[in-house]
Formats: C-alpha cells, sequence, structure tokens
C-alpha cells in the first residue's frame, strides 16, 4: 500500500498513522487530494451495457453495446421544436421541410438546411454517410441503439471541417462502415458523446489538424469490420492535434488501439479502457494498447490496458512523454503464439515513461521495460507481478518485472515487484535507482547454457533471483528489501553497485558479486539466506532477453 510523501508528493509505501486509500485507489497527483481509481471504475461507459453474446479475451471484459434503455420514447430523444431545429426520419415521406410533424428523410438535406449554431435532430433508422459538417452546429441522435450512420464502401462515414473558433456536436450515434468512422480534419473543435463508431476498415476515430480539437466521451470504439486493412488502427491523432477522451472503451481494434504521433500532438484521458487489440497484418509486430511516437506527449488517469498484444503501452522516440496514474496494464499477450514479446509497458529510442500509483501485473517477457540511451522509465509506488516467459519461450524463459539495457536509465520509488519469473529487476549497461522498494520471490525460469564462444553446453541454468546486474551497470539501492529468491537476491556481475540501508534475505546468496564488481556497503542487512555474501561466486549472468517493439510504419 502506498501513499504520498508530504515533503515530496512522490508515492511511498505506507507508514503507521498515514491516511491510505481504500482498496482499488491510488492517491490523486498532487496538489490535488483525495484518491483515484486504479483502472476504470466500470465494464462499460455510461449509456452502454454488456454485450453478453460475445466472448471476451481475458483478463478483459465482455465487450459493450449500446443500452436501449437510454433511447426514452420521445422520437427526437426531446428536442423540441425551434427556430434552428432541423429533423429527420429516415421513414418519412420525401419531400419534406425539415419541421418536426414534416422532417426530411435524409441527413444531407438536413445538414445544408441547419443554420450555424442550429441542431439536427435525428430519428430511429439507418442513414447514409460520407459527410462533412462544415459549420458550428449539433448533430442529436435519439440514441446509438437506434440511430446509425454507415459509410458503406466510402471514404469517411463523418468528416469534421468546421472553421478555427467553431464547436460541433454529435451525440446518439452508431458511426459505422467506410474506411474511417470520425474524422476531424479542422482547427475547429468536436465534442463527441455517446457513439458507438465501429466496423470500419482503417481507422474508427482521427484527429488530423494543428490546432484541432476533440472531446470524446461516454462512447465505444470498435472492433474493426472484418475486411479491415493491413494497416488499420482504431483511434489516430497527429500533427499537433489535441484530444481527451473521457469514459471511453476501445476494444478489439486492430494495430493499436490508439496511437499518437508528432509534436505538439497532445493526447488526455481518463477512463479509458483500451482491451483486446489484435494484429492488423502478416508482420505480427502490433497489436498495442497504445503507442505513442515522434514527440507527441500523453496523461493518463484511471485508465485500463488489458488483453493487448505486443505492448499494453509503448512510448517511442525522443521527446515523446507519457504520464499516467491509477494505470493498470493487464495480460499483454504475444503478438502470435510464437516466441514475440508481450510487455506491460515500454519506454524506447529516447522515449520518457513516468508512472505513478500503476500496476502492471500478468504480463509477457516484461512488466516494464526501458531501452536505449536517453530513454527513461520512472515508476513511483508501482506494483509488477505476475509476468511470465513469453508463449513458446522453448527454454529462454524470461518474465522479468523490470528490465533496462542500452543505456537507459531506470528509476523505482516506492514500487513492490514480486511474483514474476526469473528475474525481479534486470539492468545491463545502463543506470538503476531503486528507493524505498520490495522486490519479493517470484518463481523460476530457465536459460540454455553457452560456453565464452557462444556454443551451446548440456543443461540449462536455473534463474531465480531479486536483482541482476550485468555488464557495467551503475546501481544505487537505498532502503529496500530483496527476499525470497532461490538463487541470489542480488547478484552483481559488474559495475558499481551501492547499497545503503538495504536487507537481502531468505535466498539462497544474499548478495553475489563477480570479478569487477565495486560494491559501496553502508547499514546493509545480508540475514537468513544460505549463503549471505559471495564473491567471484561464478553464477552465471543471462542475456538480456530481447524488449524492443517497432513503432507503427518503422
Amino acid at each position: 500500500m502506498f501513499c504520498r510523501d508530504p515533503l515530496t508528493a512522490s508515492l511511498v509505501p505506507c507508514t503507521s498513522g498515514t491516511p491510505v486509500c481504500p482498496a482499488g485507489q491510488v492517491p490523486a497527483a498532487a496538489p490535488a487530494t483525495g484518491c483515484v481509481p486504479l483502472g476504470v471504475p466500470w465494464h462499460c461507459p455510461p449509456g452502454f451495457e454488456v454485450d453478453s453474446t460475445k466472448a471476451a479475451v481475458a483478463p478483459a471484459p465482455p465487450p459493450c453495446k449500446p443500452d436501449p434503455t437510454v433511447c426514452g420514447s420521445d422520437e427526437y430523444g426531446g428536442v423540441a421544436p425551434a427556430a434552428n431545429e432541423v429533423f429527420v426520419d429516415g421513414n418519412a415521406p420525401a419531400g419534406g421541410n425539415g419541421k418536426r410533424k414534416t422532417p426530411f428523410d435524409t441527413l444531407q438535406q438536413a445538414l445544408a438546411a441547419v443554420p450555424v449554431g442550429g441542431t439536427v435532430a435525428v430519428a430511429a433508422g439507418i442513414y447514409s454517410g460520407n459527410l462533412t459538417l462544415n459549420k458550428a452546429m449539433t448533430l442529436r441522435g435519439r440514441c446509438a441503439a437506434l440511430v446509425r450512420i454507415d459509410g458503406g464502401k466510402g471514404q469517411v462515414t463523418l468528416r469534421f471541417g468546421q472553421p478555427a473558433g467553431s464547436v460541433v456536436q454529435v451525440m446518439g450515434l452508431q458511426v459505422t462502415g467506410a474506411r474511417g468512422g470520425l474524422f476531424a480534419q479542422s482547427a475547429g473543435e468536436t465534442v463527441a458523446t455517446s457513439l458507438y463508431v465501429h466496423s470500419t476498415r482503417f481507422m474508427a476515430v482521427a484527429g488530423l489538424a494543428v490546432g484541432g480539437k476533440l472531446l470524446l466521451q461516454d462512447s465505444v470504439v470498435g472492433p474493426h469490420a472484418s475486411d479491415f486493412e493491413p494497416a488499420a488502427i482504431g483511434v489516430s491523432f497527429e500533427q499537433g492535434f489535441t484530444a481527451h477522451l473521457q469514459r471511453v472503451r476501445i476494444g478489439g481494434a486492430r494495430g493499436n488501439g490508439l496511437i499518437a504521433h508528432d509534436p505538439k500532438t497532445v493526447v488526455t484521458a481518463t477512463e479509458l479502457l483500451i482491451d483486446s487489440t489484435a494484429v492488423a497484418d502478416s508482420s505480427l509486430t502490433q497489436g498495442n494498447g497504445i503507442q505513442v511516437q515522434d514527440g507527441a506527449s500523453l496523461s493518463l488517469t484511471s485508465c485500463r490496458l488489458a488483453a493487448n498484444r505486443s505492448a499494453g503501452l509503448s512510448t517511442l522516440g525522443a521527446a515523446t512523454q507519457v504520464e499516467a496514474r491509477g494505470l493498470l496494464i493487464d495480460g499483454t499477450l504475444p503478438a502470435a503464439d510464437t516466441l514475440q514479446v508481450g510487455i506491460g509497458a515500454n519506454a524506447i529510442s529516447g522515449g520518457q515513461l513516468s508512472l505513478a500509483g500503476a500496476r502492471l501485473t500478468g504480463n509477457r517477457t516484461a512488466g516494464l521495460s526501458v531501452v536505449d540511451v536517453d530513454s527513461q522509465a520512472r515508476a513511483f509506488g508501482v506494483r509488477i507481478d505476475g509476468t511470465r516467459a513469453a508463449i513458446g519461450s522453448k527454454g529462454n524463459e524470461f518474465g522479468t518485472g523490470a528490465i533496462a539495457y542500452k543505456a537507459a536509465l531506470l528509476d523505482l520509488q516506492g514500487c513492490r515487484i514480486d511474483n514474476n519469473q526469473a528475474v525481479g529487476v534486470y539492468v545491463a549497461d545502463g543506470p538503476v535507482l531503486v528507493r524505498n522498494s520490495l522486490i519479493l520471490a517470484g518463481i523460476p525460469g530457465k536459460f540454455p547454457r553457452t560456453d565464452a564462444t557462444g556454443r551451446m553446453l548440456v543443461g540449462d541454468v536455473i534463474l531465480a533471483d531479486g536483482v541482476v546486474l550485468a555488464r557495467s551497470a551503475p546501481a544505487l539501492f537505498d532502503r529496500v528489501v530483496v527476499a525470497g529468491h532461490a538463487r541470489a537476491c542480488i547478484l552483481a556481475d559488474a559495475g558499481h553497485l551501492e547499497l545503503l540501508s538495504t536487507a537481502a534475505t531468505g535466498c539462497h546468496f544474499g548478495l553475489a558479486t563477480q570479478v569487477g564488481a565495486q560494491l559501496v556497503q553502508k547499514s546493509v542487512l545480508l540475514h537468513g539466506n544460505t549463503v549471505n555474501f559471495s564473491a567471484d561466486g561464478g553464477l552465471a549472468v543471462p542475456t538480456a532477453p530481447q524488449v524492443a517493439i517497432a513503432g507503427a510504419g518503422d
């Protein structure tokens, strides 16, 4: 259990008398007080219900569908006649004038007739899409269960082209068909509420303009159509677009659930659930829940990424920044049932990742990984547990809690790392800082034995270590407990290791150093191990598993 440190505002293990959040919640970001949910507190957002006819991809909840009970009895959702109101009913006779009693029978007529700032009210029915909304207005369907706009084999079902300073609101609709569902392609602002966007072939939702803004709330996106394109993506923001998602579920998308790229692209999300993303093409390198790249920024609060492929959250490229609080990433799977990764969260090629009050559980190969010079992963009050080896690992069984290599920085504060496979924390080449944390017992893994030339030897090495520091990784452990590992609590192969007020207990080797390791100790407890300290113990140090994931389009 973790609390906010009143002096530093970071998350640290709670002490007696410290106010704590209830189960399933974490402290809100300073300067705010109170608590926020860990993950999302619902299976379906408001206005939607569980679709019991469709199977879930564990551990994700079942898919959602629009809830018909919110439709009400009024055919236009309660919109009353007024000078700036235009009405549409696809079942009305042709020749109507847009009044409530004599409505238009097509959306094209209504969009042409509605004045700036007016409302188009839409009755139940299926309407032809490939429409452009190019002025300030409201498009309001009776409810998403009864009103559908379908783009067929066209390009974009609903396109937004309103000028800068104008606001378009859309609500209570299903948006289906076409290559794209809902595309914001101007510097105007779009507010989208209670939408069900699905069965598109390429992108369901996209923001594609400098200065453009989108608020998407209480909505469900996905899955793609069965004839999806090879480069399909669920939701995409680029070109300096700004988007906020609130109480949104993106389920069953292809390629990436959400992707943000380009400098000045800013995405924020509160209570966002992205689950069951699948690969989109034969390369089998995608299926990410979220991918942020090329200098974009993302901020998440109380979100969940469940049962996605390759990576739950991927931060890629210099100047790319991701911050998350109350994030749950669980059950990430490999892209295919072969030797593929299924990482919880990663930062590569200079990406900057910061997690606070999060949990990464039940992922594959690594719960948290950071790779490449200038990449950074910082975790405050995070639990990483239940990581297992990749499916089809064939004797190279890594299910590491946290891993860093190629000069990347790993910073863990107030974290609990437990029940992972083979190694709790593995660092090679780059610096690692671990403070106020617990690294507890996991389950053994194994990897093949080789000689100095790389030739395979008979028998596997059984790996069950708390911490492995390889290839001159400088490390600082301050107020850390490492306990219960079957091989070594701490294994330092080379480089500088500084231990301050740290305990290693209940392992076979408490602290094992190899030739070349430089050790600094102060107030260190080595107790209850079979061998408390071993210098040049000759323990095998495994090569780091491959955890880098190529970005979309790379």
